[in-house]
């Protein structure tokens, strides 16, 4: 297999995409819920059958993450990595002159694992979480910008 079909099998960015999606949500929920913010996005989320804002933000975030829809992307995020794992142990030794191509998709390989556990596995304080996941979110779209040089047509 080579680096531009993994590329092109893998979705390049797909994954990573569907990864900041869902941490975006869980942050505008965590956030809503914390100050009471209405929003027609997460309101589902954060407000119980009365219309009443929770009082726990956990409470909030366990509806999110209960919810059939965001619970399936999660469950696709999961299934992608382990595809995406698979992938590139196939990718270990790459043909000469695709040194560069493969350094760049490793990188953006590293990014994206960051960004899938940070969308798997919530943990920390709103303030650190948001911080985690703007610093790996703007890290994650450098990385694929410099791989896509290497795959695009």
């Amino acid at each position: 297999m080579t680096i531009k079909e993994a590329a092109v099998k893998w979705g390049m960015g797909d994954a990573a995409a569907d990864c900041e999606d869902a941490c975006n949500m869980i942050v505008q929920v965590w956030q809503n819920s914390i100050l009471h913010e209405d929003d027609e996005d997460t309101d589902k989320y954060t407000k119980d059958s009365n219309g009443e804002f929770y009082e726990d933000f956990n409470d909030s975030l366990g509806c999110l993450f209960y919810d059939e829809e965001f619970s399936s992307t999660m469950t696709d995020i999961v299934d992608r990595d382990d595809e995406v794992d698979e992938l590139m142990k196939k990718l270990n030794n790459p043909p000469e002159g695709y040194e560069d191509a493969y350094k760049a998709l490793q990188t953006f390989f590293s990014s994206y694992t960051n960004i899938a556990n940070l969308a798997t596995n919530t943990n920390g304080s709103l303030n650190s979480f948001s911080k985690d996941f703007n610093d790996v979110e703007s890290e994650t779209v450098n990385a694929y910008k410099a791989a896509l040089i290497y795959v695009e047509d």
